[in-house]
C-alpha cells in the first residue's frame, strides 16, 4: 500500500468513526467573502442549538470543542472571527477567536484579552485553531476569581500538531481566559472586508467543527484539525517502512 492510499483509508475510517456519533458532532457550513474594497463585515450566523438538540455547553455539560481554519487571501488586509453566542448575535454571553492578516490572535469577548502572535503577514496562509471550553460553576473557586459567574474556562491552541497536550486549567494552550458564558445557541463566522478587488483573492473559514457530548475528546479534535492520532501515525510509519523495504527488494 503507497502513502496516498494509506492516508486515503485512514481519513475514510475517521469519517466512519465521526459518522457514528454525528449528533455530537456538528458540522458547520463553510463561508468566503469575495473583497469588493468596501469596509464591510462579512457574517455568517449558525443557529447551533438546532443542530444540537440543545444548548452548545450548558450547565450540565463540561466540555466542547472547536476547530476551524481561517484561509486569508492572496494580499488580505483582513481579520476573520469565529464567536459563540447566547442569543442572536450580538448579544451578550459570548466567547470567540480573532486572527488578524498580522498574525495576532485573540480570544474575544473577555476583558483583558489573551493575545497569541503568529508574528508573520498571514496573506495567502492558512491558521488553524483548536477552542476547548469547559464549564465548570467552581471556576470561581479554583481560579481565585472574584465573580461566582466566571463560569468558562477557554483554552486555544494554534496551529495544533502532534506534539500538542491537552494539559488543564489556564496553563494549558496557546493563550487562555476565563468568563462568564456558557449555553450558547448561536455560531458567528466574520470576515472583514478590507482588501482591494482582483488583488487580494478570496478569504474563507472552512472545515469548522463543534464537537459535544461523546465527541468532546481532545483526541477527536485533533483529528478534527488534521492531526492523527498516535495510533495513525505509527501505521505511517509501518507503512513507510514496507514501502523502503519493498524499493530495497
Amino acid at each position: 500500500m503507497n502513502t496516498k492510499t494509506l492516508l486515503t483509508a485512514l481519513a475514510a475510517t475517521t469519517a466512519l468513526a465521526a459518522g457514528s456519533a454525528s449528533a455530537a458532532t456538528l458540522n458547520l457550513a463553510d463561508y468566503t467573502l469575495t473583497p469588493d474594497g468596501s469596509a464591510t463585515v462579512g457574517v455568517q450566523d449558525t443557529q447551533i442549538d438546532t443542530l444540537n438538540g440543545g444548548d452548545v455547553l450548558p450547565t450540565s455539560t463540561n466540555t466542547v470543542y472547536l476547530v476551524t481554519t481561517f484561509n486569508f487571501g492572496a494580499s488580505s488586509d483582513a481579520h476573520m472571527v469565529a464567536q459563540f453566542y447566547r442569543n442572536v448575535p450580538p448579544s451578550a454571553a459570548r466567547l470567540g477567536i480573532d486572527i488578524n492578516d498580522d498574525g495576532l490572535v485573540r480570544i474575544i469577548g473577555t476583558s483583558p484579552v489573551p493575545t497569541f502572535n503568529l508574528a508573520q503577514d498571514l496573506a495567502g496562509q492558512s491558521v488553524t485553531v483548536l477552542a476547548k471550553l469547559s464549564y465548570d460553576a467552581n471556576n470561581s473557586v479554583t481560579y481565585s476569581q472574584g465573580n461566582a459567574s466566571n463560569d468558562t474556562v477557554m483554552n486555544v491552541w494554534v496551529n495544533p500538531t502532534g506534539a500538542s497536550v491537552e494539559g488543564s486549567g489556564l496553563t494549558a494552550g496557546d493563550l487562555s481566559t476565563i468568563w462568564n458564558s456558557a449555553g450558547f445557541r448561536h455560531f458567528r463566522q466574520a470576515i472583514d472586508n478590507q482588501s482591494t478587488p482582483g488583488t487580494a483573492g478570496d478569504s474563507s473559514i472552512t472545515g469548522t467543527v463543534i464537537l459535544t457530548g461523546a465527541d468532546a475528546t481532545f483526541e477527536n479534535a485533533l483529528l478534527a484539525a488534521g492531526v492523527p492520532e498516535p495510533s495513525s501515525l505509527a501505521l505511517l510509519g509501518l507503512g513507510g517502512l514496507l514501502i523502503a523495504r519493498r524499493r530495497r527488494g
